[in-house]
């Protein structure tokens, strides 16, 4: 069979003549990487895709770049697994920091109803302590100002809470919703893209993972933040006697349900930025870059089995 005749495999034979151009063979000694058979004497074929010359091996049919680089010999191998463990290190540690700044942000918010009743609890016993200073019978303790920290943070005398009711502190504070602001609303907006974000990167570290199947990782980050968000909650009920800061005392009081309000929300932004990411790289990529530097990124096309984009043909 003459090279003119000759097809390479996988190729139509009406694009053979055009896209499969003979060039020169290989004359010396070269293994394949893949199964190291010698390609020594195999045609050198310019690629239909993009049009790079290679020779693809017969024993494994693995493509090979005509340009050839030295082998790291043991070194690659642990190279490779050296970059494994740094990825995988690198993924545990982003799950902890999006859940972590999740169950954060949520306590920001839920912080603003408990500001409130912290204080009404320390001007309440403000008052109350300047009374039993103008009679004359201060107790034994007395709670202390914090000039500097603001009202939230002043130490409450637990005798004189104890004589309180607790619920006068709390019966007017407004639901989540109807008590945000105009500013906190745009707040909230910025959430919303802030996590659009982080879903987006998270897409494309999860290529591996299926589109149908990549919204499980939004459940798993929403059920890490709750636990953290819980965690922190419960911690912030310890009391402290015969002092305790009023804001750890509005923190016991205060029932408020907006920290899993906005971790819903975080979720749900992640979850728009999971089904997107890809789809939204591969456009900015396809903007940037003209088709023939995009291979470097083709495995954000192959990972969602779409096709790569093909070079305009010369006529």
């Amino acid at each position: 069979m003459s090279d003119q005749q000759r097809q390479v495999p996988g190729e139509s034979p009406a694009r053979a003549e055009d896209a499969d151009r003979r060039m020169p063979e290989i004359v010396g000694d070269r293994p394949c990487a893949t199964c190291g058979f010698n390609l020594h004497g195999q045609i050198i074929t310019r690629e239909p895709h993009y049009g790079l010359l290679i020779v693809r091996c017969p024993e494994c049919s693995a493509v090979a770049p005509l340009q050839e680089y030295p082998s790291l010999g043991r070194w690659s191998v642990r190279l490779s697994r050296l970059a494994a463990a740094v990825f995988v290190l690198a993924v545990i540690g982003a799950f902890a920091g999006t859940s972590i700044m999740m169950a954060g942000i949520a306590t920001i918010y839920r912080e603003s109803a408990v500001r409130e009743v912290a204080r009404r609890i320390a001007t309440e016993h403000r008052d109350y302590q300047n009374a039993q200073t103008a009679a004359g019978t201060t107790g034994a303790t007395r709670g202390v100002f914090a000039q500097l920290n603001g009202w939230e943070y002043d130490l409450i005398d637990m005798n004189w809470w104890a004589t309180v009711n607790p619920a006068t502190f709390t019966g007017d504070i407004p639901a989540f919703w109807s008590r945000l602001t105009r500013e906190e609303w745009t707040g909230v907006g910025g959430l919303i893209l802030l996590f659009g974000v982080v879903g987006s990167v998270w897409s494309v570290m999860l290529c591996a993972v299926p589109r149908r199947k990549i919204l499980l990782f939004a459940l798993f980050v929403m059920m890490a933040a709750l636990t953290v968000h819980a965690v922190m909650t419960v911690s912030d009920s310890q009391r402290s006697t015969p002092l305790t800061m009023a804001i750890v005392l509005a923190r016991q009081l205060v029932k408020d349900d907006s920290g899993w309000w906005v971790i819903g929300l975080e979720t749900a932004a992640i979850s728009i930025g999971l089904i997107l990411g890809r789809p939204l790289c591969r456009l900015l990529l396809r903007a940037l870059l003209v088709p023939r530097h995009l291979y470097v990124f083709g495995w954000l096309w192959t990972c969602d089995g779409a096709a790569l984009p093909r070079p305009a043909r010369r006529s």
